[in-house]
Formats: structure tokens, C-alpha cells, sequence
């Protein structure tokens, strides 16, 4: 759906690619479940996800 509209979502339609130097613990984020959860929760429907970063990230492409 989302590749034949021409759009790119990194960690779902393209390769991730991150720089390690940049970042910076993330302790305080939701985990995975949490953040999709709060997604639906808020009315929003989850089409795709994707885990990057060595499964340390999480994408989500949602709709309303």
C-alpha cells in the first residue's frame, strides 16, 4: 500500500540506517506493546510496523 503511493517509511519500506554515535539512552520511551497500544487506544488503526535499530526501535505506519 504504502510502497505503490511512492512513500518511503524507514524501518518498514526502506532500510533503517542509523549512526550509534547518535543516540543516546532511551530508558524513559514505551515499550513496543505500550506504544502500539496507545496508538489504538487513541483511535488511530496500525496498518504496518517494523522493529530497526537491532530490534531497539520500533516504526509504526497508522491511519485514522
Amino acid at each position: 500500500m504504502i510502497k505503490e503511493r511512492g512513500m518511503a517509511v524507514m524501518g518498514i519500506t526502506q532500510p533503517a540506517d542509523y549512526n550509534l554515535d547518535d543516540f543516546a539512552p532511551w530508558w524513559w520511551l514505551p515499550t513496543a506493546h505500550a506504544l502500539r497500544s496507545m496508538c489504538e487506544v487513541a483511535g488511530f488503526k496500525v496498518l504496518d510496523n517494523g522493529l530497526t535499530w537491532h530490534n531497539n526501535a520500533l516504526s509504526l505506519l497508522l491511519s485514522v
